[in-house]
């Protein structure tokens, strides 16, 4: 969560004052000067002041603060439990009962103007029929995109149900656009809706095999190639699958199965 004007609702214990600013002086009042009643950004006390006043209003919540990190407030209610992190004007709030989460926040926007900054979860991970290019703007930061479909790849290990997404944003490490994190981050909104989901092997299996395979054709138009994509089952468990670019320009739809199917 993200904390509007958060310097502006720190309370002032001290008595300052402060020159009008340029345009509100009276003609022959030039010695007036403005008493504060609230901190403003460029005081060396505003910082301090929003903090008290953050702590003050979450502890008030039934949270404590935490006397190895003064940033860290938790709250444990029974078997709920919910922390709360805080770095200037950014929120960080979790833990395993949903509820609490709903509470605090509720809590928080009655005392600040906030905005939930939380990824809303999406049914899929990948926009239909969306074909990324280079057309966007480059990222400032291209290590940020590189370790989030870094941590992707190593996910699909065990989520086959994100391997194309993923396979796609791998295609653009080298120079990651805005486009290209914004579909690295619905995949993530996406295992935001589904975290759950995984492989079941059944211990009852005939060993018998079955395979599918499918293609788009293509697929990538910055080099006119389309996409292979195969699962093979034991019985009913998924035992391998695989999303992968085909080393040639297939022609047609037909040629580009069928060099699936190979």
């Amino acid at each position: 969560m993200d904390v509007h004007n958060a310097f502006l609702h720190g309370d002032l214990a001290e008595e300052i004052y402060m020159s009008p600013p340029p345009g509100l002086r009276l003609q022959g009042e030039d010695n007036l000067v403005c008493r504060l009643h609230k901190s403003l950004y460029g005081l060396k006390q505003a910082s301090r002041q929003w903090f008290a006043k953050f702590s003050e209003a979450i502890c008030s919540a039934g949270y404590k603060q935490s006397r190895a990190d003064y940033s860290l407030f938790t709250r444990k209610q029974g078997k709920s439990f919910t922390a709360l992190l805080i770095y200037v004007d950014d929120i960080l709030i979790t833990g395993n009962d949903p509820v609490s989460i709903a509470t605090t926040k509720m809590f928080l926007h009655s005392h600040f103007h906030l905005k939930d900054l939380g990824a809303a979860p999406i049914n899929t991970p990948m926009e239909r029929g969306l074909k990324l290019s280079d057309q966007s703007d480059l990222l400032k930061d291209p290590s940020q995109y590189r370790r989030l479909v870094g941590k992707l790849i190593y996910l699909t290990v065990s989520r086959p149900d994100i391997t194309y997404a993923v396979h796609v944003l791998s295609r653009f490490m080298h120079q990651p656009r805005k486009l290209h994190m914004e579909a690295a981050l619905r995949v993530v909104r996406y295992l935001k809706g589904a975290p759950r989901k995984g492989l079941f092997f059944s211990s009852n299996s005939d060993f018998k095999l079955r395979a599918y395979c499918d293609s788009d054709w293509v697929g990538c138009p910055l080099t006119r190639r389309s996409t292979t994509g195969y699962c093979v089952f034991l019985r009913s468990s998924l035992i391998s699958w695989r999303s992968k670019r085909q080393k040639t320009v297939s022609l047609s739809s037909a040629e580009a199965e069928y060099r699936a199917m190979t």
